[in-house]
């Protein structure tokens, strides 16, 4: 690789005879290709230390090969590398083209020792040369200069040379005279080796021009406003049209033929890295200095603002791709517009229509740029719920901007919710219409129920226009069948939703038609419930019997005849006025003699404690009968006197028997008891809810229908009507459990009164407003109670959604016009109108164009009731909000790249 070469002399040295040399000899040194310069007739270069250089050069790899160039210019001075290799870029002038950089290096020793024979004097061998250590330049990638073209890069020109002089024999270290010339002595440092730069390098120095700019100031600049109209100095006039060029075209041929044109003296050249250079007043100045720069700015604001229509423009498009293909076309349009606009005030370029093509990929492309900004900010914003499912602070916000309170929406909701507004912008977000309807549509889609355009933003003139196509009053037959389509699947939808629901009330379980159904499965449910129940109670007190666990009949003697004394003693007891009384104590009687003539015949007689239960059992249900009569409270409280009576006696004999029997007995004991205490609660008649026993006792003897058990359970008309239902259900979910398929079926039951009432309905036979006003009872009204003992919170929240989701399918009455005589009238006005004009137009054309003419006009109308028809009941989508900024800059991205 060559290095420095300088050839060096002392300060003021006599100069030798020269004798013209030819140019760089041909393959010598290994040179591939001759040098182009004549080395005959070098400029000579006086050094700040004295000496002088004339070649002083490097070698520059180009394309694989090393270029060996100078660094001293024609004119007389030393260049920078750089400098010296954008003069080669230039002009092609080279010393010598090689395969190897040691070819080179050799090549360059040998061209300094002979241009040291022929500029200093001979008298003396010349110095070995003073090298910079190997420096290459990175491989030239910028494109060649014109007389380049067509040729391999890094090849030049070709010209004849003349063989050169053989080199002087190399001088020994004695009779060397150039031993003490500053040049060699104080030679510069080693250099490092300068590598090829990086990506990044080479994008900074792209982005701030640091290679490729001199020290001149941006064009603006003379053009001062204040000194407008001075002598020597442009007018405002001048300013204003130079100013108008500068923001009218990004062309940089354009805006310099309008300021040719607009000031006088002004001319155009180039800087040697080839910018385009402005001559004014004696000054040079940059039209755009390379970097970033002042007039950068400007431009970039220019080219966005002007293409903004067409970004706006694109925003009307309803889907991405129609955005696209408006942007494209206005930015291209915009493009063709300002080279239009350039050419009255001097533009000699004419429409470009390279640039009008870039401008309309830019602007399409900027549009597939913003649509998928819109989509990486939908990806990444934060939607409406939180992660258990309720709604976040913007969801609650977004749900109050709609007039609806946050905490009635459910999980089931929010997330419907979330999936329609969950990835909308604030400026969706911020309008109440929208959130209207995306809650709307939310809870109709949580039962997947359409809604029209109407009935989800709940808009009068929607609605209003909905009822006037399903009439046939708007829009014709296409409208009234588009109408009707939508409705009949909304119905089945609604159907489908009741059913669904109910289905999930029930565990899964299907959905009976009536009530009657539930009282049939509630009454087997009872009675098998209670068999078993009581076949436990049985096999319990046989253990117990089994065990030993028996009372001394003559202990239980004994209480029976100490009891009927003592009431006897104290109170009246009268057939007639305390019936049950005496009937007790005249069982009581007979059964004390009972054990004391079994304590005659044996020597140890006992009673089970069954026999007690039993007995006590009909004292309760005595109790029962007194105390719903006033005229037998007498009779009541003997008869609760007696059985706190016989509660005494009967723990002190259990305790006593206890002793007696089995180690395990209380085990057995506690399990009966238990068990025939549990089967009480259940089917027996309690004080506490006598009605819902005698319920019980009723389906037990199976002396009733299903209807009557279903309207024990719910009422005989809407849920709550019958103020025993209550503790109907109660007892039902003791005896039957919670977890049964009986249960679910009385939920379910429950939901069929709701929708259906008390008869065998569909849902498309029932008014709407029914179906609302009782649901409305079941959760706010006489119901309440009912719902609220059957039906869970959530199960209670979706209750009340499909309500309000029945709402929005319902047309207010003041929008309808249930006799059809708005709707009779318009279709005749309209039929009038048409057949008047086809009349006027058939009596003056001809019959044909009458008729023709009344066919256009169903044709059009039709069309036009079809399309605001499919409006009505189309799908919604939150459209995003355009970015017109995106597709501007991305046009003024592309046709300004174009112009640099």
């Amino acid at each position: 690789m060559a290095g420095w070469d300088d050839v060096s002399t002392l300060a003021d040295a006599p100069a030798a005879p020269r004798t013209p040399p030819p140019v760089a000899p041909a393959r010598r040194g290994g040179a591939a290709v001759p040098g182009n310069i004549d080395l005959g007739n070098r400029p000579v270069v006086r050094n700040d230390d004295g000496s002088i250089s004339t070649v002083r050069s490097i070698s520059v790899n180009v394309d694989g090969r090393e270029v060996l160039i100078p660094t001293v210019s024609d004119d007389g001075r030393i260049m920078t590398d750089d400098e010296a290799v954008q003069a080669y870029m230039r002009t092609g002038r080279h010393l010598g083209m090689f395969d190897t950089p040691e070819a080179a290096s050799a090549y360059a020793e040998q061209l300094h020792n002979d241009q040291a024979q022929q500029y200093l004097p001979q008298a003396s061998p010349p110095p070995a040369p003073t090298q910079r250590p190997d420096w290459r330049m990175p491989a030239l990638t910028a494109p060649m200069p014109p007389r380049f073209q067509g040729l391999p890069q890094g090849a030049a020109q070709p010209q004849t040379a003349a063989p050169a002089p053989a080199p002087a024999p190399a001088p020994t270290a004695q009779e060397n005279p150039w031993d003490a010339i500053s040049d060699a002595a104080e030679a510069p440092p080693p250099a490092p080796r300068r590598e090829q730069p990086g990506f990044i390098d080479r994008a900074i120095n792209y982005v701030t021009g640091a290679d490729e700019k001199e020290d001149l100031p941006e064009f603006l600049t003379a053009l001062k406003p204040s000194e407008a109209g001075q002598e020597g100095k442009a007018t405002a006039a001048q300013i204003d049209a130079v100013k108008n060029a500068i923001l009218t075209t990004p062309d940089t041929k354009a805006r310099l033929d309008i300021i040719r044109k607009s000031l006088p003296g002004v001319e155009v050249d180039q800087d040697r890295y080839g910018n385009p250079v402005i001559r004014y007043q004696g000054q040079r100045y940059y039209l755009n200095r390379p970097g970033p720069s002042q007039m950068d700015l400007i431009d970039t604001t220019a080219e966005v603002t002007k293409y903004l229509p067409a970004g706006r423009l694109a925003g009307a498009g309803r889907n991405i791709l129609t955005r696209i293909g408006l942007g494209g076309l206005g930015a291209g349009a915009t493009s063709v517009a300002e080279d239009v606009a350039a050419m009255p005030q001097g533009s000699e370029r004419g429409i470009d229509p390279v640039r009008a093509g870039l401008a309309t990929a830019g602007g399409a492309g900027g549009e597939l740029l913003g649509a998928g900004l819109q989509r990486l900010a939908k990806w990444w914003r934060p939607g409406l719920v939180e992660p258990d499912g309720t709604l976040n602070a913007k969801g609650r916000e977004a749900v109050q901007r709609a007039g609806v309170d946050p905490d009635t929406i459910s999980p089931e909701v929010a997330k419907q919710l979330n999936d329609l507004l969950g990835k909308a912008d604030a400026a969706a977000l911020a309008d109440a219409g929208v959130a209207t309807q995306g809650v709307n549509r939310a809870k109709a889609g949580r039962f997947e129920v359409p809604l029209t355009r109407g009935q989800a933003t709940g808009r009068a003139d929607y609605l209003a226009d909905e009822e006037a196509m399903r009439s046939g009053a708007r829009g014709g037959n296409a409208a009234y069948d588009t109408l009707s389509r939508f409705d009949q699947r909304q119905a089945e939808a609604l159907k489908d939703a009741s059913r669904k629901l109910g289905t999930e009330f029930g565990g899964g379980r299907p959905m009976p038609q009536t009530t009657q159904d539930v009282g049939e499965l509630v009454a087997q449910g009872v009675r098998g419930r209670a068999s078993d129940a009581d076949d436990a109670v049985r096999a319990a007190y046989r253990n117990v019997d089994m065990k030993g666990t028996r009372f001394d009949a003559g202990s239980a003697g004994q209480f029976m005849r100490d009891t009927v004394r003592r009431i006897r003693a104290d109170e009246v007891v009268d057939s007639q006025l305390t019936p049950h009384t005496a009937s007790v104590l005249g069982e009581m009687n007979r059964m004390a003699k009972a054990a004391e003539k079994a304590v005659d015949l044996r020597a140890n007689p006992t009673i089970s404690l069954k026999q007690a239960e039993t007995f006590r059992r009909r004292l309760a249900l005595r109790i029962e009968k007194t105390k719903a009569d006033p005229q037998l409270r007498s009779d009541n409280r003997l008869l609760n006197s007696i059985r706190a009576d016989l509660d005494a006696w009967l723990d002190d004999a259990i305790d006593t028997a206890l002793l007696k029997g089995d180690d395990n007995a209380m085990d057995f004991l506690k399990e009966a008891r238990a068990l025939r205490r549990s089967y009480g609660d259940k089917f027996e008649i309690r004080p506490k809810d006598a009605d819902a026993g005698k319920v019980m006792q009723r389906i037990l003897s199976t002396d009733t229908t299903n209807q009557e058990v279903a309207n024990w359970l719910y009422g005989a008309g809407e849920l709550g009507s019958s103020t025993s239902s209550k503790r109907v259900l109660e007892r039902m979910g003791k005896a039957l459990g919670e977890d049964s398929q009986e249960w679910a079926a009385i939920k379910q039951g429950a939901w069929v009164r709701m929708i259906w009432g008390n008869k065998a309905q569909s849902l498309g036979e029932m008014p709407k407003d029914t179906i609302i006003n009782r649901i409305n009872n079941a959760l706010n009204g006489r119901g309440k109670e009912i719902t609220e003992r059957l039906f869970t919170p959530a199960e209670r929240a979706a209750i009340a959604e499909f309500r309000d989701v029945l709402k929005l399918t319902t047309t207010p009455r003041r929008l309808t016009n249930p006799s059809g005589s708005g709707a009779y009238v318009e279709r005749a006005m309209r039929q009038m109108t048409s057949r008047m004009a086809s009349a006027t137009l058939g009596a003056t054309v001809g019959p044909g164009a009458g008729l023709a003419m009344e066919a256009g006009q169903a044709v059009a109308a039709g069309s036009a009731g079809r399309r605001a028809a499919k409006a009505a009941v189309g799908e919604w989508a939150v459209r995003p909000t355009p970015l017109p900024v995106i597709g501007a800059s991305g046009a003024a991205a592309a046709s300004s790249g174009q112009d640099r």
